[in-house]
């Protein structure tokens, strides 16, 4: 199975505000599978992305667990730091709790379709406080193989601190040899009345039940981040 965990990033900033997170990660190619029914996948994804003067460096475990053929389960716990510009802050945030489930299964003829629930419970710490509020998201994926390629499309919305995003992501993968990959994503992004977006080539490695991914965006519009650069490292037991 092949497992596209690269990550991507948008910044947003509110001059309003003392500490506002500046970077939302994305999973970029989220896979349209499912785990097999006592399938385990673990997951270890970090981050860097610049915007202007300020710096963020992200690290999130996540954790996937295959209740059913169709219908699994995962938490995520994402840990980031922001430095620059005379700040330099750290913490916990959110945990995710997330359920998959496929409708759709035939990858290589009419398609898969996976659709996803989440909730992030009010967990973080560190210097951006703590957060009282709960929030959720739902989203879809579709994906095909095309040849000897795949295409990816997706569509997520996420309602959290009285604020709504939605986001469209695509993915296309081509083989380059036996254990590689060569992958170019684009997202984009609607938070109130802001708009953004980013798009970037990666790399995939795969090799029995272990998987390399990383590559680099470029951001673009309302308050998103200039570039951005990715690694995850993934395993199935």
């Amino acid at each position: 199975m092949l497992c596209f965990l690269f990550a991507a990033t948008m910044a947003w900033v509110d001059e309003d505000e003392d500490y506002e997170e500046l970077a939302q990660v994305f999973q970029l190619g989220e896979p349209v599978y499912t785990q097999e029914g006592g399938e385990i996948q673990l997951s270890i994804t970090a981050l860097r992305a610049d915007y202007e003067e300020e710096r963020e460096s992200a690290f999130a475990f996540i954790f996937e667990y295959g209740l059913s053929d169709r219908l699994e389960v995962g938490v995520s716990a994402p840990y980031s730091r922001i430095s620059g510009d005379g700040q330099d802050q750290s913490g916990w945030d959110d945990v995710e709790l997330e359920l998959g489930y496929g409708a759709l299964t035939d990858f290589a003829g009419s398609g898969a379709l996976t659709f996803r629930f989440g909730v992030a419970a009010p967990t973080a710490d560190g210097d951006a406080g703590e957060d009282d509020d709960w929030g959720w998201e739902a989203g879809a994926i579709y994906g095909k193989a095309w040849g000897l390629g795949q295409c990816h499309l997706g569509f997520n919305y996420e309602s959290e601190d009285d604020e709504d995003e939605t986001s469209l992501f695509a993915l296309a993968a081509f083989p380059l040899g036996e254990r590689w990959r060569f992958t170019l994503e684009a997202l984009a992004v609607s938070e109130d009345d802001e708009d953004g977006g980013a798009a970037g080539p990666g790399l995939v490695w795969a090799r029995g039940d272990w998987e390399i991914s990383g590559g680099a965006t470029v951001g673009w519009g309302d308050e998103a981040y200039d570039w951005g650069v990715a690694l995850a490292v993934t395993c199935e037991f």
